[in-house]
């Protein structure tokens, strides 16, 4: 009986040990798994601060490629404006230089009776609309609805070229010149330093003139047309594509020449010119296509400034 009773206490004494056992159990279980959600909310806050960081960078990058594009607007109206007060400048101290010289050689005398020719080279600076590249690109710029209006793309962007002409006069009031231009721009935007992308043309055209004369200086208007080559390259940090297109352009300027010597003269000129471009293709003649899966064309209106010099033969 005794022996009895001394088991049944060892069983009661186990089975006390084994709640206690289990409760301890429970309670480091319990632990761990607050430590868990401790891990887990330290890695939740430190990705809401990295995302707030991030947030943060991106709203300061945003506002800097902002005052970047401002700056470079600003720029291309003061170059505009030097241009246009270096034209003035030469046209004063032209008038003044040869006012006094009556036996020098003036271009109305060139124009009228010694039918020149010419050659005339500088550069220009333009702004033109780019409808269906710009569609193309605010597709594939990624979260491009998301940043600031400022920021995203005109509806005319500036570029720039370089060109050269020889022009010859075959009557008293009319001339004829061929041109070829170099035009290049540019398509970046501060947000996307990875993403590059620029279009070339190639531009020969031909173009009529009809000259008034006066005095020291010329004034032409000009109209014409050409043949149009481009490409149009898309930069990656992983690499480059290439597309390609032809076309025809048409263009209509007005130009004034300021006579500095008895054969050379400054060249000022406005106009504003349209493009017409096939769809771009690459090197297997697949065509570049839009979200909404239409055709890419570099089709372009585009008016600017240009200013040279004018070497006259005759």
């Amino acid at each position: 009986m005794l022996r009895y009773e001394m088991q049944k206490y060892r069983q009661v004494g186990i089975t006390i040990n084994q709640v206690q056992d289990d409760r301890g159990g429970r309670e480091i279980l319990k632990q761990v798994q607050d430590d868990r959600r401790g891990v887990q909310d330290d890695r939740g806050g430190r990705e809401i601060l990295k995302q707030v960081q991030d947030d943060r960078i991106r709203g300061q990058d945003d506002r800097r490629g902002g005052r970047q594009d401002n700056r470079h607007r600003i720029f291309f109206m003061f170059g505009f404006i030097k241009m246009l007060l270096t034209v003035i400048f030469l046209f004063t101290v032209s008038q003044e230089t040869f006012a006094s010289d009556s036996a020098r050689i003036t271009l109305e005398y060139i124009s009228t009776k010694r039918k020149p020719v010419s050659l005339s080279f500088g550069m220009g600076a333009s702004y033109g609309s780019d409808n269906s590249l710009i569609n193309f690109l605010q597709y594939e710029l990624p979260y491009y609805p998301n940043i600031p209006e400022s920021n995203k793309y005109s509806d005319f962007n500036g570029a720039f070229d370089f060109w050269g002409g020889i022009e010859y006069q075959f009557l008293k009031n009319f001339s004829i010149k061929g041109e070829y231009t170099l035009f290049s721009k540019t398509m970046n935007l501060a947000q996307y330093p990875f993403y590059d992308f620029s279009y070339i043309n190639h531009q020969p055209y031909l173009l009529l003139s009809y000259i008034m004369p006066y005095g020291h200086s010329l004034i032409k208007i000009r109209g014409g047309g050409g043949l149009i080559l481009s490409r149009f390259y898309y930069k990656l940090s992983g690499g480059e594509l290439t597309y390609k297109s032809t076309g025809l352009g048409i263009k209509l300027e007005t130009s004034l020449n300021i006579q500095i010597s008895t054969h050379t003269a400054g060249y000022f000129c406005l106009y504003i010119n349209q493009t017409f471009n096939s769809p771009l293709e690459d090197s297997n003649g697949n065509n570049l296509k839009a979200k909404n899966n239409s055709n890419v064309n570099l089709n372009s209106f585009s008016f600017g400034v240009r200013i040279g010099a004018e070497v006259f033969f005759y």
